[in-house]
């Protein structure tokens, strides 16, 4: 087995879904380096760089040019904001690249205390979205779920989405803000997202990818513009969180109260 701060790298899991998926996982190009990122946090000079900045730029070219999605082998920073307004994961140019980098190193860093997982990072080809609703910061809340699979059989799925973890739900194409009774609905739509059969064919795929890596994992797909279900994410299942198990036992005016203050906190 491999030591636990390895198995989640997506340089791990991606080539074996990669060619059980197919075009279900997203083309992704892998760029490795050898930098140390920590002296740019200071604005200092680090020789290599712009030719570190040069790959990821010939990836994205590869993939058909932007935008595209960047991560580093462990992490997004899905949840974060910069300078464009987006997510540092959404490059829509060359010129973003050095601030998302800059960005998704210090996330991933100070989640693991640590700069592992920044040696390889994924430049990958950025799926449409049929989201109507963005949270956070401009990232699109669409239909995605997870499942957990442990010893080769599904012990536990859900949506992606936690009910009282999405801030700032905006319709996408007003930037108005949802009121609690649209965002009630709107997330009810996302806990029944799949066409007949899908569901079942989700659950097959997910247990025949985890059984081929070995181990248990958290597996989570994505339901893109052209209604096709890809398969975006994994993460040792130890280390994931688990659809319900952190839900919070409210009563239900506690609970419409909490979407009250998810919808209008600033």
């Amino acid at each position: 087995m491999q030591p636990p701060d390895q198995i989640s790298r997506l340089s791990n899991w991606y080539p074996t879904t990669k060619a059980i998926m197919g075009d279900r996982a997203p083309d992704t190009v892998i760029v490795e380096t050898s930098l140390d990122f920590m002296p740019l946090m200071d604005g200092i000079t680090v020789p290599g760089f712009d030719a570190f900045i040069a790959d990821l730029d010939a990836a994205a070219e590869s993939l058909g040019g932007y935008p595209v999605f960047l991560r580093s082998d462990h992490m997004s920073g899905k949840h974060e904001k910069t300078p464009t307004g987006l997510p540092p994961c959404f490059v829509h140019s060359k010129k973003d690249l050095i601030g998302s980098v800059l960005q998704i190193y210090e996330f991933t860093a100070t989640a693991l205390w640590c700069s592992e997982g920044c040696d390889k990072w994924a430049v990958r080809k950025l799926l449409p979205s049929p989201a109507e609703v963005s949270g956070f910061f401009n990232l699109p809340i669409g239909p995605e779920w997870r499942f957990i699979v442990r010893d080769g059989v599904i012990a536990i799925d859900g949506c992606y989405w936690p009910k009282e973890a999405i801030r700032h739900p905006c319709w996408i194409d007003t930037r108005r803000e949802l009121t609690p009774e649209e965002y009630i609905t709107y997330y009810d739509r996302l806990l029944s997202p799949f066409a007949p059969g899908k569901y079942e064919e989700l659950i097959a795929l997910s247990c025949q990818i985890a059984t081929a890596l070995g181990g248990d994992w958290s597996v989570d797909w994505m339901q893109a513009a052209d209604g096709e279900w890809y398969l975006i994410d994994m993460a040792d299942a130890d280390r994931s969180w688990i659809p319900g198990e952190h839900e919070p036992e409210l009563s239900e005016a506690e609970i419409n109260e909490l979407i009250s203050n998810i919808v209008t906190s600033s």
